[in-house]
């Protein structure tokens, strides 16, 4: 492997690293998302603004779960926020 690839490719390692609290939060569809994001793009590269941004991210302030097969019905359909409209 040529330098420049060993470069990108630890670059890209450690932005998917610093970006954990924010993937968290999408994933478990939490409520203050975009704080979250903001906190971990701005302060997530201090570490301290990493660890409050994971330990956020992790609360209980989170929207409705769903099962897979509702996820994936809501994609195909176009219908994916209707419970958020509706409850």
């Amino acid at each position: 492997m040529t330098s420049a690839i060993r470069i990108i490719i630890g670059l890209l390692l450690c932005v998917t690293l610093v970006l954990i609290p924010t993937g968290v939060a999408l994933i478990r569809r939490h409520n203050n998302f975009i704080p979250i994001l903001l906190v971990n793009v701005l302060l997530g590269v201090t570490g301290i603004g990493w660890i409050v941004a994971l330990i956020w991210s992790f609360t209980a302030n989170v929207k409705e779960k769903r099962s897979i097969k509702e996820l994936l019905d809501g994609l195909k359909n176009g219908t994916l926020d209707d419970a958020d409209k509706n409850g």
